[in-house]
């Protein structure tokens, strides 16, 4: 028991040392866990619980170290133990052999003159498509060596079996979680208890979507199987390559594979072939996204090709594995991952051989690999841009044992996020005016207290913002005579003309807050009185209900998911935005945005 809280002691601590101290711990670790005395697996030396409760603490330490290590540490600071130097020429060798064989193929396809050489950062209709023909070229004439033992070598299995088995537990994690908040709400929706959180039967059986993306001739397919087999997950497959070479291979050893393992009834492969963000955002998405708008990039109101619509919110989990810095715009790969995905699904990018291999790539062969792989603050950066995501794990480092229990850090990259209903708008809106009595649909028939602020009140300043569901803070501005006013609410609104009312539409843009309040928390309604307005995220576009009651369970779900996303820090930070705590700033009390009676700017997030 001694030895292993020294070896938790020494992880846990070990991100706060210094580089000598870092390279001592390593080997007091790897000495302790040498002890015949002590072994986890060990039966003689552990009774079973002690050996679960162990195991149990092991794994979240190991977890912690491994977000440590890869928070706290640069990649060129490889610290590995002695035994370690033959793994480190390996990975060196199967590096180069990797990089000249591209780069070989590359130059042919220079020599040939098809391509030429644009300038992957000027979009055009024209660079968009020569960069995907080239790689298309490229990989038709890699897929026979990717088809070999030689393209993964044992040293990598190891690192596809660990980054397989990381976002398969990811996916069912997150999963799991959003039926547990999916319960818990219909539980307190009918006054429930709320803590029952079981799983039903069909609900922990069910078969997960994963779009294997750049699936080369399945590389993957041996670890998703096996891993899943492993967590008792049903797998459905979808292998997209842009190469046709490479899925043609790619069918034929997904069939050879769930022969051999006698697994056709618990998971099944599909396959396609073309460029992942054309299937999702259509052609030349790298082109047009360049005008967005106030929510990212908005194709709500676009009738989408049946091709796009039927891999929108498709898949519980999206694997870019070992081509993320080929694409030619890596911001759109990740807005099309946000579009394929369903909620609480997964994206996870990864390699096995970690950012400094593609670095290497990219050096030499930027027409063929045109970006690096993002670190843990430009990837974090990347999908808070107008993207529903949320950062799930980045790591670049592992702790992996040998055969003689001598752990030693392998370096890879597997960085996630999950897909949430929210999305944080580019510009904040603040807006101040009196309450608009409206249409009369508010508290009487939904059920909710609710200030509608008319577009008009704005000078139309709200006319280029996309109508649909948006959610911020709110004050009511008052004396103190009222309960609720001058206190900080929060709020859901629709921006928008409310379709589901045939014959009653809003005759002009109407924002429609609903506040998000407890019962007796607000007296009386809010006619004339005057709000205040931070609108800060987006949930989802306005559209036309077939009944009232489907409005009214979508009205429910919107508050659900605004409530949700105002508890977090990220929008809980807003509530110390001066315009909602200082009534008495002159800018909104006639300035440049306005008058004295409504106000309006709009401010970069």
């Amino acid at each position: 028991f001694i030895q292993y809280t020294l070896i938790i002691i020494l992880q846990v601590q070990y991100k706060y040392l210094s580089t000598a101290m870092r390279i001592l711990s390593l080997y007091f670790i790897s000495v302790l866990k040498k002890c015949e005395s002590f072994s986890i697996n060990n039966p003689s030396s552990l009774n079973n619980r002690q050996s679960q409760l162990y195991k149990g603490v092991f794994s979240t330490t190991m977890r912690s170290f491994e977000r440590g290590s890869a928070c706290n540490r640069k990649m060129s600071e490889r610290h590995m133990t002695p035994s370690s130097s033959n793994g480190v020429d390996n990975n060196d060798a199967i590096e180069n052999r990797m990089i000249g064989l591209q780069k070989e193929k590359s130059e042919s396809l220079k020599k040939k003159g098809e391509y030429g050489n644009d300038n992957v950062g000027e979009a055009s209709a024209t660079s968009v498509q020569k960069h995907l023909e080239r790689q298309k070229e490229l990989f038709d004439n890699l897929s026979d060596f990717f088809n070999s033992e030689d393209a993964t070598p044992d040293e990598v299995k190891p690192l596809l079996s660990y980054l397989i088995n990381k976002v398969l537990k990811e996916i069912l994690d997150s999963h799991t979680q959003g039926i547990m908040r999916h319960n818990t709400r219909q539980r307190a929706a009918k006054g429930g208890d709320d803590n029952d959180d079981n799983i039903s039967d069909k609900e922990s059986s069910k078969e997960f979507k994963i779009l294997d993306v750049g699936c080369g001739v399945g590389a993957l397919f041996p670890f998703y199987v096996s891993e899943a087999e492993s967590l008792n997950m049903n797998l459905n497959i979808v292998g997209l390559d842009l190469s046709p070479n490479m899925i043609s291979l790619a069918k034929e050893n997904a069939q050879k594979l769930l022969e051999e393992t006698e697994t056709t009834d618990k998971h099944s492969f599909a396959f396609e072939n073309g460029d992942f963000v054309e299937i999702l955002l259509g052609e030349n998405h790298e082109v047009i996204s360049n005008e967005k708008s106030i929510i990212g990039y908005n194709d709500y109101s676009v009738a989408l090709d049946e091709q796009i619509v039927k891999h929108r919110e498709q898949y519980d989990g999206i694997v870019i594995n070992a081509c993320f810095g080929n694409f030619y715009d890596p911001v759109s790969v990740l807005t099309a991952a946000s579009k394929g995905l369903k909620n609480d699904g997964i994206i996870a990018i990864t390699h096995p051989l970690g950012a400094q291999f593609v670095k290497k790539l990219h050096t030499e062969d930027p027409e063929t690999v045109p970006h690096n792989l993002p670190s843990q603050d430009i990837f974090e950066e990347m999908i808070r841009e107008s993207q529903p995501l949320s950062m799930y794990s980045f790591i670049e480092e592992i702790e992996s044992p040998d055969d003689e229990n001598n752990y030693t850090f392998q370096i890879i990259y597997y960085a996630s996020a999950k897909k949430v209903p929210q999305i944080t708008i580019q510009n904040t809106i603040h807006l101040r005016g009196p309450v608009d009595s409206g249409y009369g649909r508010g508290g009487k028939k939904l059920g909710v207290p609710t200030a509608n602020l008319p577009c008009s009140l704005f000078a139309n300043a709200l006319q280029n913002v996309p109508t649909g569901v948006y959610f911020g803070w709110a004050v009511i501005e008052g004396d103190g005579e009222k309960k609720g006013r001058n206190a900080i609410h929060k709020a859901v609104c629709n921006v928008g003309y409310s379709p589901t009312f045939d014959g009653e539409e809003n005759k002009e843009k109407i924002v429609e807050a609903h506040l998000i309040v407890n019962d007796g928390d607000i007296d009386g309604d809010f006619y004339g009185e005057t709000m205040r307005l931070a609108l800060i995220g987006f949930l989802r576009p306005e559209m036309k209900f077939e009944s009232f009651p489907a409005l009214i369970s979508a009205i429910m779900n919107d508050k659900a998911n605004a409530k949700d996303a105002l508890d977090l820090s990220t929008y809980t930070e807003f509530t110390k935005d001066p315009f909602l705590i200082n009534p008495q700033v002159h800018h909104w009390l006639g300035g440049k945005c306005g008058d004295e009676s409504a106000s309006y700017e709009f401010i970069k997030n």
